[in-house]
């Protein structure tokens, strides 16, 4: 291993390198409501935010706690910018080339200036909010090798941080499913020996992200196999409830933080807009639905859609489950010193957050994530699903690629999917189905 210590900084370094590098070159359009949320709540506090009615990209459509870290973000610019140009000074101190000086305060009026006259947010307050989830990457990847440790694990976190969907989702996107995943990842390896932290990871990855609730069963199943612990677990759910209710009351004028939460909180995150099928995702309703913006409560087969999206999650809650509490003698149930769980929990999760997405409502490309990590950690130690997640991986990055068809590399992709449109709304998903078939029966397999 420690032959191999100096390939893995390297891989490491040329990876992070990468998404720093791409993280000034391409920003979706989401980004730019981001940061005007950021910088509104850094500008004018938080308690008239969800009543401001003046927005120029679109009005807020995300909890509390991701807005308060979006306007953090705003601060953070701030005080990089102010570190890049110390560092410009203490070069010019050093005695550094005039090149080399030359070039750096290129770098340093670039992060500075406004990135157009329509959009007049500084390049290092863009850089900043892609920071945090480029952080985030590292931090799981590390995780992952720390999982695996004596199984090559430090193979898998490199593999994560090269996957095209985390350096897409993170450093060209900007999103925050990595630091809502990671919270969700801390109140699995916290479960069993760590329990009042447990629920309060918990709390924060639902803060940031909702989408994390799909994996609340499970985990309350988890939980039960410990409830002799029960006091534990309910401290750090009070402290976890508590917490997040503290940052929504940073946002609330009503003399109640109910009467917010159910009336103008509900109204502009959950209920913003019509509900659909599926949302520019390649899952099961694709195959039929394509892009068409479907209402949940139409029929399809004699039950509207979301029965059959309810069935479709409890199936694969039921085969996660199974999964997890497999009594097969030959499949090692061999436990981690530092979390104390079965190894075959991270398919098993896997299992619930594909499946979810797959047949879920309402489900955006985007919230195939945890779900595809989960099953990466899963391949450590079952190498039967090794290819079945990695295609599914590969598909999820197609999938996050499509609509926004950023950088130009892959716009054979995008010339498939408009010359091809039937094509791409059956083969799409197909791959992702069977591919996702394969991985539940090699998971019932006896042999790994």
């Amino acid at each position: 291993m420690k032959r191999k210590w100096p390939l893995i900084i390297l891989g490491v370094v040329t990876l992070m390198l990468f998404r720093f590098y791409f993280s000034l070159k391409y920003f979706h359009v989401d980004i730019w409501s981001n940061a005007a949320w950021g910088e509104w709540i850094a500008n004018n506090g938080s308690k008239d935010f969800f009543y401001n009615n003046v927005w120029v990209y679109s009005w807020p459509t995300q909890l509390p706690l991701i807005n308060l870290i979006y306007s953090w973000c705003f601060d953070l610019g701030r005080y990089l910018l102010i570190d890049f140009i110390r560092l410009g000074n203490l070069m010019e101190k050093l005695g550094v080339g005039a090149g080399v000086l030359n070039e750096y305060g290129k770098f340093v009026t670039f992060m500075g200036s406004k990135y157009s006259d329509e959009i007049p947010f500084q390049n290092v307050f863009l850089f900043s909010i892609k920071l945090i989830p480029i952080i985030t990457d590292l931090i799981i990847a590390g995780i992952i090798g720390l999982i695996g440790k004596d199984k090559k694990g430090w193979l898998w976190g490199l593999l994560y941080l090269g996957s095209p969907f985390a350096w897409y989702t993170s450093a060209f996107w900007g999103q925050y499913d990595q630091l809502s995943f990671l919270m969700l990842l801390l109140s699995i390896l916290t479960l069993k020996k760590f329990r009042i932290l447990s629920p309060i990871f918990m709390s924060l990855s639902l803060g940031v992200k909702p989408t994390s609730a799909i994996f609340i069963p499970f985990y309350l199943l988890m939980m039960w196999e410990e409830r002799k612990f029960w006091k534990e677990y309910l401290l750090g759910g009070v402290l976890g409830l508590g917490v997040n209710l503290y940052w929504v009351g940073l946002f609330s004028k009503e003399e109640s933080l109910i009467n917010f939460i159910r009336g103008r909180l509900w109204s502009m995150v959950i209920d913003k807009s019509e509900p659909r099928v599926t949302v520019n995702s390649y899952n099961f309703w694709h195959l039929f639905l394509g892009d068409k913006a479907a209402n949940p409560n139409e029929f399809f087969l004699f039950l509207p859609y979301k029965i059959w999206g309810l069935i479709g999650m409890i199936w694969a809650n039921i085969v996660g489950i199974k999964i997890y509490r497999s009594k097969n003698p030959l499949v090692l149930r061999t436990t981690f010193p530092f979390t104390g769980h079965n190894e075959n929990v991270w398919a098993a999760l896997s299992v619930v957050g594909i499946g979810c997405w797959l047949f879920g409502m309402n489900m955006l490309e985007r919230y195939l994530f945890s779900g595809v990590v989960f099953g990466l950690i899963g391949c450590i130690f079952y190498k039967k699903i090794r290819w079945p997640v990695i295609l599914i991986s590969l598909m999820f990055f197609v999938n996050l690629y499509k609509h926004w068809w950023q950088p130009a590399w892959f716009d054979l992709l995008r010339i498939f999917h408009e010359e091809y449109g039937l094509a791409s709304q059956i083969l799409t998903p197909m791959i992702i189905l069977v591919a996702f078939g394969f991985m539940i029966k090699n998971l019932y397999d006896k042999k790994r």
